[in-house]
């Protein structure tokens, strides 16, 4: 049983990545609601009426790049805020 995988500890996020996975989730919803209700304004389905199918869209969006941006607002703010080590040179 020593082999077994251990789950990560309590608190393994840091500050700076909590700050940017919202920052990035935040910028990510409004750029993707925006795109979604564009693309959800430009396709008609025929199945639903115009405003619904721009609230489906702008939904579907924001979900997307909200996950996106948070991934990346997470890796990136850490980076930016100097709290990474410099890469290794000796690969």
């Amino acid at each position: 049983m020593d082999d077994a995988p251990v789950a990560p500890p309590i608190g393994v996020v840091t500050p700076s990545q909590a700050i940017g996975a919202a920052k990035g989730a935040l910028v990510g919803a409004l750029a993707g609601g925006t795109i979604g209700a564009a693309v959800g304004w430009a396709v008609d389905l025929r199945q639903l009426s115009e405003g619904a199918e721009i609230g489906v869209f702008a939904l579907v969006g924001a979900m997307a790049l909200s996950a996106s941006g948070a991934v990346f607002g997470g890796g990136h703010e850490p980076d930016a805020a100097g709290e990474t080590p410099p890469p290794d040179e000796d690969w």
